[in-house]
């Protein structure tokens, strides 16, 4: 199985730190290791954020980019495609857990089927409220969407935390 797929994400200063430090730690323990992780700092970081991207520096094939002023996730996003050198791109957020073999189920599809250019799946969100109560939901998407698909005028038709795609 090919393993030459990279991780796209973001991060600016208001994110939370033991987030970030969980989402790439799910990365970490992936049964497919990527060839890099590209996380574009989107603006100058607090210091704890810096403290995980350092800590993660040596556990994972970290490629810190960035620029000084914020700019938003789509900037970041778009900012950071230039750094990805593999034919596969997977989308994470800062906050993001991904199952651990999220990557290896991805790739196996993409290796199945060579007209696939994008896939995603479901996602279940979840946090506990200020009064302790635990919030869950899954939210599923289309099974395929074509070009004349509806979904693509009222919103996502995939969510971009789950995505992969051929760059």
């Amino acid at each position: 199985m090919k393993t030459y797929f990279t991780v796209l994400q973001s991060v600016y200063k208001k994110d939370n730190p033991i987030f970030l430090y969980q989402s790439l730690q799910s990365i970490a323990e992936n049964t497919v290791q990527p060839y890099s992780v590209v996380l574009v700092k989107d603006g100058i970081l607090n210091h704890e954020l810096e403290s995980v991207i350092s800590e993660w520096q040596s556990k994972l094939p970290l490629k810190v980019v960035g620029y000084e002023k914020n700019q938003g996730l789509a900037y970041a996003l778009n900012y950071g495609l230039q750094f990805v050198e593999t034919e596969l791109v997977a989308r994470m957020d800062s906050d993001d857990i991904c199952f651990s073999d999220r990557f290896e189920k991805q790739i196996a599809q993409f290796e199945v089927d060579s007209s696939i250019e994008i896939l995603g799946g479901g996602i279940e969100e979840f946090y506990i409220e200020e009064n302790g109560t635990e919030f869950r939901r899954v939210r599923l998407y289309p099974k395929w969407t074509d070009s004349k698909s509806r979904t693509l005028y009222r919103g996502t038709p995939v969510a971009h935390p789950t995505l992969m795609m051929r760059t």
